[in-house]
């Protein structure tokens, strides 16, 4: 991706994108996670976050792995237990997308970015719980899965 020039006007779709994703951004750092990862693979570009009651929520944020293009638009989020998304890790986008669709798990779904999105996602954080969280995080990163993040997404780790 080329670098713009500073006195490069941006087109109406790209302010809009980058004002999504500090929106964003400024929305999950307040939802008080425990760590924040980045999706490899057919999860290039999502953000997710792990919280210690043991919830994990993707957003797609970028483009692609480079993060260097927001993306304006994500259909939906995803959300999991840590528990299982240590068993999903491992498939595809399209094969966890058939796996919610397959299943009667109600603590793997898809919560749409309709009216309300937000609200129904806190809803969802402050009602999880579950233990052992920050070992299967360390889990996750030595096994691949997921890369810990070091650079800094958004303002560090979220604060309630």
């Amino acid at each position: 991706t080329q670098m713009r020039r500073r006195d490069a006007k941006i087109s109406s779709y790209e302010k809009d994108a980058y004002l999504e994703l500090m929106r964003k951004r400024l929305f999950f750092d307040k939802t008080g996670y425990m760590e924040q990862i980045l999706g490899i693979n057919s999860f290039a570009g999502y953000v997710g976050y792990i919280y210690a009651n043991g919830l994990v929520i993707f957003e797609k944020m970028y483009e692609d792995d480079s993060r260097l293009v927001p993306v304006k638009e994500a259909n939906a989020t995803y959300v999991m237990n840590i528990d299982n998304f240590v068993e999903l890790s491992a498939l595809s986008k399209t094969d966890i997308i058939k796996y919610i669709k397959s299943t009667v798990n109600p603590n793997v779904k898809r919560v749409y970015h309709s009216k309300n999105w937000e609200q129904r996602l806190l809803s969802i954080i402050e009602g999880a719980g579950y233990d052992a969280v920050e070992e299967k995080i360390d889990t996750l990163i030595e096994t691949g899965r997921v890369r810990k993040e070091t650079k800094g997404l958004g303002t560090g780790k979220g604060k309630k």
